[in-house]
């Protein structure tokens, strides 16, 4: 027998396969030092006004990372928002202090 390692967002639910999550996880912000943000213990959405936003393009990121992306576009008239085509690019954008990186943290 084999295993893949994959995310439920990535399985059809007409595939003669099932689900069972190996790990749980949520999202997280990357946010610079600087940022008045950092000392927060949890951001929301709507906490995100103004600020320079870093997420992942629509074709690279997963289902469920996508729908908060949408909630984080609607609840921001914001347009200071970056999208990359790869993780390690947000990861060195948000090092850098250009924005607040959006990510999935495993648990």
């Amino acid at each position: 027998m084999r295993c893949i390692l994959t995310t439920k967002d990535d399985l059809d639910n007409h595939f003669k396969i099932s689900y069972s999550p190996v790990l749980t996880g949520y999202f997280a912000a990357v946010v610079p030092k600087n940022n008045p943000l950092a000392k927060k213990k949890d951001i929301y959405p709507n906490e995100l006004k103004g600020q320079n936003i870093i997420l992942l393009d629509n074709n690279w990121c997963p289902p469920e990372q996508l729908h908060l992306q949408e909630i984080i576009r609607k609840d921001n008239d914001n347009k200071h928002i970056s999208y990359v085509n790869n993780v390690s690019n947000a990861n060195i954008m948000a090092e850098s202090g250009l924005g607040i990186e959006i990510v999935k943290f495993f648990v």
